[in-house]
Parts: structure tokens; sequence; C-alpha cells
């Protein structure tokens, strides 16, 4: 079996430190090894349509929103995991770039409401098909049941830490 970088790091810890069961990282380093390369190969296709990781999960929020497409920005950045001064300079990029569109909201005029320009909702569609068929490409060297059973564990250990989808 061919080794990768969190083996040779088991080894040393099972060097220096003989007695410290270490078995945890065999997990935890993978994972999070596996997520910085994700990221890496993700970014990089995200640049070739001109969008940050960030501005593609904010404006797929959008999209995937049900009609009439509209959240506020408080609402984006809890279902972005970001703080409200983030989205808000985010928000800022996005508009100056006329991707997304800002609204009072009708039933409080001291909200705002924000939703995809046409150019945007062009953009994050395209951006989305190439995401997904990058994604595909990424997970290639699994077949289809072992995608199933890493996703499986992974959602396990999602739950265990209390990550449950909101209720829409």
């Amino acid at each position: 079996m061919e080794r990768d970088a969190v083996d040779r790091m088991l080894e040393k810890w099972a060097r220096e430190w003989p007695a410290l069961d270490v078995s945890p990282l065999a997990v935890v380093s993978r994972v999070t090894r596996a997520a910085r390369l994700l990221d890496q190969r993700i970014e990089t296709n995200f640049r070739r349509y001109g969008v940050s990781g960030t501005e593609y999960r904010l404006l797929a929020t959008l999209r995937h929103t049900p009609e009439p497409r509209l959240l506020t920005p408080s609402a984006l950045a809890s279902a972005v995991m970001l703080t409200p001064g983030a989205v808000s300079r985010q928000l800022d990029r996005l508009n100056d770039r006329g991707l997304i569109e800002r609204h009072p909201d009708p039933q409080d005029r001291r909200l705002v409401l924000v939703g995809l320009s046409p150019e945007g909702c062009e953009l994050i569609e395209k951006v989305i098909v190439g995401h997904i068929a990058n994604e595909h490409r990424l997970v290639q060297a699994l077949d289809a049941d072992e995608q199933a059973q890493i996703a499986h564990l992974l959602r396990r250990l999602l739950l265990s830490f209390g990550d449950v989808a909101d209720v829409d």
C-alpha cells in the first residue's frame, strides 16, 4: 500500500513518543490535509471564473434560495458561516461588480434584502456547472460506493460536532 504524509508523521510520533496513542491523527490529520488540498484545487477552479470561494458561496447560496431569491445579509452570513462584517465587505465588492442587487425589505424598510443581478445569476450558473465538474474530478480516485461510504462517515462525524441542517 502506498504511504502518505500522515503515515510518515505517525511513524515519527511512534518513534519519538511510543507511549502516546496518536491514532486519532490518522483520521483528523487526513481530513485536515484533504480539506486544505481540496480547498486549493477548488479555489484554483474558481479563479478561472473570476470569483473567490467566499464569493462563490454567497452567490450560490442566493442561487439556490427559493424564489424570489432574496436574503438578508445576516441570513447569508449564517448560511456561509461568516461574520456579518465579512459578509458586508464581500457584498460591497459583489455589488460594485454588478453581481448582486440590494432591495429594501417590504416588510421592514430598515432591512435590506440581497439578490442576484441578472449578470450575477448568469455567472454563478456557469461557475456552479464548472465547480461540480471539478468536484467530480477531485473524487474520481474513489468509486461510487467509496464516495457514499466516506460521505456517510463524515456526516456522522459532523453530526457529532452538532453540525445539523438549518430548518428552511
